[in-house]
Order: structure tokens, then C-alpha cells, then sequence
């Protein structure tokens, strides 16, 4: 199986079961567009929605379908990490959250390439 590293990820919301959490991380497009990648994490570390957090653990995939309010049937794949080592991010949520300005503005000489690499 597949292990996955996953860094500075914003948690968007706790199970209500307390046995996992999604977050996510979001990536800017050369044409200045955005792609935001999802994940399913399925720990029983103490989370709150906001935490900054770095995820490394075993991946996993499931296809997924569900009927939305128009009728229509989605289909998507859901990112999942099982066995996880979760660690709060240094870089913490103002910095995940301002992003390449925020660090700049910290380290003006610092190299920052938050492009995807696709």
C-alpha cells in the first residue's frame, strides 16, 4: 500500500464520531486558477476545524455516488489516509490561510513556489 505525506492541510470539519476528520489544501494554477485537494482522515488525534495540520499515513481511495437536491447523480473520488501520524503545522492558520503574501511579508528573500506541480 501506498503512503502519502500531506503538509500544511486546513482541517474544514470533524467526524461526529471523534474517529477522523477532512481537510484540506488548496494550489494555485499557472493560469491563476485554483485546484483544492480534499482528504479523509481516519485518526483519533484531537482536531479542531481551523487546525493547520501535517498528515502522513496510508492511502486509500473509494469511488463515491450520491444524488444531489437537482436530481442529478454525482460521481467523485474520495481521498482517504488510514493509520495516520497527525502533527499540528508550524506554519499554523494565519500563515496556511494568507498563503505566499503572509510569508513574503515575514521573509521577503524566501523562494516561495505554492504552483501545483501538474
Amino acid at each position: 500500500m501506498a503512503r502519502v505525506n500531506i503538509e500544511n492541510a486546513e482541517v474544514t470539519s470533524v467526524m461526529n464520531t471523534g474517529k477522523g476528520f477532512r481537510c484540506q489544501n488548496i494550489f494555485k494554477k499557472r493560469d491563476g486558477g485554483e485546484i483544492v485537494e480534499k482528504w479523509v482522515i481516519w485518526s483519533d488525534s484531537p482536531v479542531n476545524v481551523g487546525d493547520v495540520v501535517n498528515v502522513d499515513g496510508l492511502f486509500s481511495k473509494k469511488d463515491e455516488v450520491f444524488t444531489n437536491k437537482e436530481g442529478e447523480e454525482i460521481k467523485y473520488t474520495a481521498l482517504h489516509v488510514n493509520n495516520p501520524n497527525v502533527s499540528k503545522s508550524q506554519m499554523g492558520p494565519v500563515l496556511a490561510q494568507k498563503g505566499e503574501a503572509a510569508i513574503r511579508e515575514q521573509w521577503p528573500a524566501l523562494n516561495v513556489n505554492t504552483e501545483a506541480p501538474f
